[in-house]
């Protein structure tokens, strides 16, 4: 008897192409499923993170969007708090004057590394236009220390929801407009990756695409018993790029295939519950970015 899997969900073939996919599939799989969620979640940390530190950004955005500099004169140094603990053993308050179009300003930056003397002659650099957002250069007007945390946690969040939100999208391709073919396995072979201490094993299948010319579909699985010798297993490919192909019981969140060969929606409240959590992340990181910019 062959064993039960996630691999046997699927018994009826889909209709022929193209293919209406309900919005209860469509919406996962465009979200990334389960695994995406990582990627998520590092995007609304990052929204909190530079939410704490949106001054500095909004300051830095500004004044690289639009520079303007002026000489600028220190005319005091004062210790502004001895931390006593690194990065910043002592915060230094540094105030200076500077001119712009004949009009004198004042500003205030801090640094940690040794403050410069009074009257040394240093550069201001400020947004143009806003002489009041000005600082000294490699210094900041604010007293908290800046992070480039936030924007590391932003480039691995983009990066993870680019990289697990793929099989998704092309899952949705493949159901849209996929055409199917039987795939007879050829190759089974572990890999150096483990999933609960459990080898991983890629299964290759080849398949006959409606021109007649032969290619391969891969499988990924821990489950040893997934594929058997002999068994046909459906394939779904793109007509126009037969090398785009995947089982079809293989596909993210495993959709299900009704016996009249339409894709069956899932439960409503599962899309709805995708919507509003990535819609939520989505509106927190956008506000974010307006705090930032404006």
């Amino acid at each position: 008897m062959e064993p039960l899997n996630p691999y046997r969900s699927m018994a009826a073939p889909p209709a022929a192409p193209p293919r209406h996919i309900p919005w209860t599939v469509r919406v996962p799989l465009l979200c990334g499923g389960s695994v995406s969620w990582m990627g998520w979640l590092l995007l609304l940390a990052c929204s909190f993170s530079v939410s704490s530190f949106a001054p500095h950004l909004g300051d830095a955005l500004a004044i690289w969007r639009a520079p303007a500099s002026a000489p600028a004169v220190v005319v005091a140094v004062r210790v502004d708090s001895a931390i006593g603990r690194k990065p910043c053993p002592t915060r230094w308050a540094i105030d200076f004057t500077f001119a712009v179009d004949g009009s004198s300003h004042r500003g205030t930056s801090y640094a940690c590394e040794q403050p410069p003397s009074i009257a040394a002659a240093l550069t201001a650099e400020f947004p143009r236009g806003r002489p009041d957002r000005a600082r000294l250069r490699g210094m900041s007007r604010f007293k908290d220390n800046t992070s480039q945390m936030p924007l590391l946690l932003l480039a691995i969040g983009i990066a993870i929801l680019v990289v697990t939100t793929l099989p998704g999208r092309r899952a949705l391709v493949l159901l849209s407009r996929g055409a199917v073919a039987n795939g007879r396995l050829v190759d089974r072979a572990k890999t150096e990756v483990a999933i609960n201490r459990q080898t991983v094993y890629r299964y290759t299948f080849e398949f006959e695409s409606a021109d007649g010319s032969k290619h391969h579909a891969v499988a990924r699985t821990s489950l040893t018993h997934a594929f058997h010798e002999g068994r046909a297993e459906q394939v779904l490919y793109l007509p126009d790029n037969p090398d785009v192909a995947t089982l079809l019981e293989h596909l993210p969140l495993k959709p299900r295939v009704r016996d009249a060969g339409t894709v069956e929606p899932r439960p409503a409240g599962w899309a709805v519950a995708y919507l509003l959590a990535v819609g939520a992340i989505v509106a927190i990181n956008v506000g974010t970015i307006v705090v930032v910019l404006r």
